[in-house]
């Protein structure tokens, strides 16, 4: 089993936040997901459309960045998406 480092990224008052990873774990090029129908095909961004507060999701080659929705600020949540990405 590998184990991935993450780095979490967001400035207060940005509507994303992004998520950096030691190694690979999508495409080369980017692509954004805006649904959990889009990510059909991509079990890790469908578990994120699952948390309540997300709105959007892009991913490239070692990068995810969540866009969210403004029910909530990224300190409060951060740490949630954060541990769902490492468990996944």
């Amino acid at each position: 089993m590998k184990i991935y480092h993450l780095t979490a990224i967001s400035e207060k008052g940005n509507n994303w936040a992004k998520f950096e990873v030691d190694q690979p774990i999508g495409p080369k090029e980017m692509r954004q997901f805006k649904n959990i129908d889009e990510a059909k095909g991509a079990p890790l961004i469908q578990q994120l459309f699952y948390l309540p507060f997300v709105k959007s999701v892009t991913l490239s080659e070692k990068t995810i960045v969540v866009e969210r929705f403004d029910i909530l600020e990224w300190e409060e949540v951060i740490e949630e998406v954060k541990e769902q990405l490492q468990t996944y």
